[in-house]
């Protein structure tokens, strides 16, 4: 059972944290299964923790690395239903395909491969390609400029608001999506011209 901890102050209250060092402590939690978000930076854990378990950025990046590393596992992102049809179908059609996204490029064309959509994916667009991540236009705007597009030839599917800024910061509409980590209020909010509940509806935009 893998896990999604955001403040590692509500878990693990039990243990007796002044018999472990810093890195005793992050092997159990990787022993655990947990995944990092950036609330780790607010530890510390328990009533009584000592400051020494307060990990540095470069630690917490380390630990992050690892638990990662153990977890990339071929079938640790699956698809949602019905999107890898889709995708093809829309290739199908004579559509041009591409990803922006947050991961690294190595990540995210691994997870391009692994997913078996190299066929259909025309290009990708990761965090170390640009200069400004989402909500900021790069992402687009650097897929539109390397492959002679223009913002009404465009659109751009996402689940958080964060997607459809970057859109409208870069002229283009956009697509929410309700099933992935951002709420269907929060895609109204951020104005999605399209609101889609599963991805096969791509299809009828």
């Amino acid at each position: 059972e893998r896990k999604l901890i955001y403040g590692i102050s509500c878990c693990y209250t039990s243990a007796n944290y002044d018999s472990i060092t810093s890195e005793e402590y992050y092997d159990m939690l990787i022993e655990k299964g947990a995944y990092f978000c950036w609330y780790f930076h607010y530890m510390p854990v328990g009533n009584d923790a000592s400051s020494a378990l307060l990990p540095s950025p470069e630690q917490r990046a380390e630990v992050y690395r690892r638990i990662f590393d153990i977890n990339n596992t071929p079938d640790a992102v699956p698809l949602f239903p019905g999107v890898y049809d889709t995708l093809q179908e829309l290739h199908r059609r004579g559509n041009m395909l591409t990803i922006a996204s947050s991961r690294a490029s190595a990540t995210l064309n691994g997870y391009v491969k692994r997913l078996h959509l190299e066929d259909c994916i025309n290009y990708v667009v990761a965090a170390d390609d640009v200069t400004h991540a989402k909500p900021h236009a790069e992402p687009v705007l650097k897929t539109m400029e390397e492959n002679g597009l223009q913002p009404d030839e465009c659109i751009v599917v996402g689940d958080t608001r964060f997607d459809i800024l970057m859109a409208h910061n870069a002229g283009v509409k956009a697509v929410g999506v309700t099933y992935g980590n951002g709420k269907r209020e929060e895609l109204v909010e951020a104005n999605a011209e399209y609101i889609i509940d599963d991805f096969r509806e791509l299809l009828n935009i």
